[in-house]
């Protein structure tokens, strides 16, 4: 089973503060996460699942606006299931160009 959240808030309150899908069932063999801006840029990747995208861009050093991002997910279990996600994420109340998790 995956579900993958449609929004979230790093605001750092301690709610929704990243985007993590979340998977349940067979061992995943492959997983990799990937969300885009809306020129195509890749601002996120992670092949951990348990490592969810903050929201930050450009390397950590600034936040991204309140707006959709798209992303990709891409998965394979043990069990010979594969399957690739696509769809897009809105990111509500970030505080845009301050490091908050230094």
């Amino acid at each position: 089973i995956v579900h993958i959240p449609n929004s979230f808030t790093p605001d750092a309150d301690g709610l929704n503060d990243l985007f993590l899908p979340t998977i349940v069932g067979d061992d995943l063999t492959y997983y990799r996460l990937i969300v885009f801006d809306r020129w195509g840029t890749i601002i996120f990747e992670s092949l951990d699942k348990n490592k969810g995208w903050l929201g930050d861009v450009r390397e950590n050093g600034y936040y991204g606006i309140c707006d959709a991002y798209n992303y990709m997910l891409e998965v394979k279990t043990d069990r010979g299931y594969e399957n690739t996600y696509m769809g897009a994420i809105l990111l509500l109340d970030s505080l845009p160009f301050v490091n908050r998790f230094t």
